[in-house]
Parts: C-alpha cells; structure tokens; sequence
C-alpha cells in the first residue's frame, strides 16, 4: 500500500520534472508566450520558481537558478522517499 502511493508520488515528480525542462527550453528558445503549450508550462511551474527565487537570487551571476533549485530539491525527496520505502 505504502509502495503504491510513493510510485504515485514518484510519477508526480516526474511530472514537474518534465515541466520545469520545458519550461527551461522554451525560454531559452524565447517561444511565445502566448502560445498555449507555453502558457501551460509557465502557469504550472512558475509557483515553484516563485517559492525558490529568494533563495536563487543570492547566486551572483545572469542566470535563473530557481529550476535548477527546483530539480535539486524534488531529487532529494525523493531519495528520502525511496530510502524510506525500503
């Protein structure tokens, strides 16, 4: 039982994962923003960004490191997920 709900959980992560990576692309592709599929990315991903930014803006440098923060912490839950099912 507890195995089924953190594979679930697991699969949700892997979700977000896939959404913050499209978002990432497309801005470096400078995509439409208008665009739907654009949209959909920004609108879902940019809440975790807003959590992390605080955080992301104290790294000197041009880049947004709030995604990378973003993938960073849902790989250590998850490890901490799989550690503890075993």
């Amino acid at each position: 039982m507890i195995a089924s709900l953190v594979d679930l959980i697991l699969s949700v992560f892997w979700l977000i994962e896939l959404l913050v990576l499209g978002a990432v692309i497309a801005s470096w592709l400078d995509a439409d923003r208008n665009n739907f599929l654009v949209r959909i990315l920004r609108e879902t991903t940019e809440p975790l960004f807003r959590l992390v930014r605080p955080l992301a803006r104290r790294i000197p440098g041009p880049l947004d490191w709030a995604p990378f923060i973003v993938l960073l912490g849902i790989e250590v839950i998850k490890r901490v997920l799989i550690h503890l099912v075993r």
